[in-house]
């Protein structure tokens, strides 16, 4: 059951990993095709906290088939120079995030008894 606590909640979350920006982005956008006039408040006031997140977000709901052209078209008219800033940010994102994978996996290697 949807309630619009939970969208407070979810603005709140802050975190660096790129998954968890995603699961943001994706409940976000999900929020905008099923209680747009509850959600549309965090969009127009940027309460997500982080900025790509929140681009990706409007992002996701205009590549949405569950939104509607109306709001789509809104979308794109108050927010669509974000858009582009989110996917340009997307490549930074995924590079560090494989980065720090890629660290923490050396780290946490077993050493050899040679």
């Amino acid at each position: 059951d949807f309630s619009p606590e939970y969208l407070d909640m979810v603005s709140k979350v802050d975190g660096e990993d790129y998954y968890l920006k995603m699961m943001i982005a994706w409940y976000f956008a999900t929020a905008l095709a099923k209680q747009y006039d509850a959600t549309i408040p965090y969009i127009e006031n940027r309460l997500i906290k982080d900025k790509w997140t929140h681009n990706k977000t409007i992002q996701k709901a205009i590549e949405s088939y569950r939104v509607s052209e109306d709001k789509k078209a809104y979308l794109k008219t108050r927010f669509g120079s974000n858009i582009k800033s989110a996917s340009l940010a997307f490549s930074k994102i995924s590079t560090k995030d494989e980065k720090h994978k890629k660290q923490k996996t050396k780290d946490t290697s077993v050493p050899s008894d040679k």
